[in-house]
């Protein structure tokens, strides 16, 4: 006890001599995030039923939907009142007037955090002893897996490319699968990772497998349209409620929002998409949705030369605004935006049970 002591004094007369060296140790460390949260708890009333939202420490989105809950506080201040931040720990949490647990963690939790998995589901099992309903039950994240999940989005009647999870890069023949060349390998796993184009066996033999954590071979079907653009949707399902979010128009294969096409023609044909309220796909989407047991799900998806649509992933965990939204021109999806996050407190608060009192 002596000698932790003796090293605790050492510790703090060295902070002490060195203050930017302490700042940027600390700003390393958790304390930021739990003085972010309690500032943002500093409004809550707890003798009322409030809605609690866990999310992870670094590195994993520690400021997931920062920016929902900065649009919550400005617009509805008397909503984020109810709304309670906390950070995913072993520690037992107090759900005293608890009336909704939305664990906002990284999908698939279970197959690449398990740690975090077994924190958050004995929190969620604390949760439904008490009668808390749950927003996208932890246990239910593992459904992402791309190998897994599309599979039983195919059960809808809904196209989606065919999966191969991958165990030995080396050994592996499409053939064997029933898959042919052009193929694709990507993360089965992780979203917005680095995917390789592999048109023939010698394409297959240069894969940097040690680059990949737990690869996945996917069927390639090829969605360029007529003026040589690739077209990526993305809707988000809210419970039986959806709002589009985006339509992202590219020049490449491997669609992403940083090379979208910027010009007034693509992003007037994006505006009409996410001004539709209701996406042309809703009822096919929503079953698939409930099929994969997700209550909120973000789905991307394209057209075929056909006009059918392919659905490409869901995902549970959407990152909903980006930093980079701010860097740039993005004044045209800030509408929305706005209309996506009321649909989003809408649910919450229904879930909740406490809709009737806003």
């Amino acid at each position: 006890m002596i000698i932790k002591l003796i090293r605790y004094i050492k510790s703090f007369l060295w902070y002490l001599h060195r203050p930017q060296k302490a700042y940027k140790r600390i700003q390393k460390t958790s304390i930021p995030l739990l003085l972010s949260d309690a500032r943002y708890n500093a409004h809550l009333n707890k003798n009322l039923r409030h809605i609690l939202i866990v999310r992870h420490f670094t590195p994993t989105h520690p400021f997931y939907n920062n920016h929902f809950l900065q649009w919550v506080h400005k617009n509805y201040p008397e909503i984020s009142s109810r709304i309670r931040l906390k950070r995913l720990s072993g520690i037992p949490a107090n759900l005293e007037n608890t009336a909704l647990f939305i664990p906002w963690l990284q999908d698939p939790l279970k197959e690449r955090f398990p740690r975090q998995y077994q924190k958050a589901f004995r929190l969620q099992q604390q949760c439904q002893k008490q009668g808390i309903p749950v927003i996208n039950s932890v246990d239910s994240l593992s459904r992402s897996i791309k190998s897994v999940a599309l599979k039983l989005i195919a059960q809808t009647g809904i196209r989606t490319a065919k999966a191969i999870p991958i165990t030995d890069g080396k050994s592996f023949n499409p053939g064997e699968y029933g898959l042919s060349y052009p193929l694709i390998i990507r993360e089965d796993q992780i979203h917005s990772t680095t995917m390789s184009f592999i048109t023939n066996e010698e394409n297959l033999n240069t894969v940097a497998w040690e680059n990949f954590k737990q690869p996945v071979a996917m069927e390639f079907i090829d969605v360029k349209g007529e003026d040589n653009y690739y077209r990526k949707y993305r809707y988000v399902l809210v419970g039986n409620t959806g709002a589009p979010r985006h339509l992202i128009i590219s020049k490449k294969r491997f669609v992403r929002a940083d090379d979208r096409v910027d010009d007034d023609v693509c992003r007037e044909e994006e505006w009409q998409y996410t001004q539709s309220f209701r996406d042309p796909n809703h009822d096919l989407l929503n079953q698939a949705r409930k099929v994969l047991g997700f209550d909120i799900v973000a789905f991307d998806y394209s057209y075929d030369n056909n006009g059918e649509i392919v659905v490409w992933e869901p995902n549970p965990f959407p990152v909903l605004w980006q930093i980079s939204n701010e860097k740039k021109d993005s004044s045209h999806q800030l509408q929305t935006i706005n209309r996506l996050y009321k649909v989003l407190l809408d649910y919450y608060l229904e879930k909740a049970g406490i809709r009737d009192h806003f």
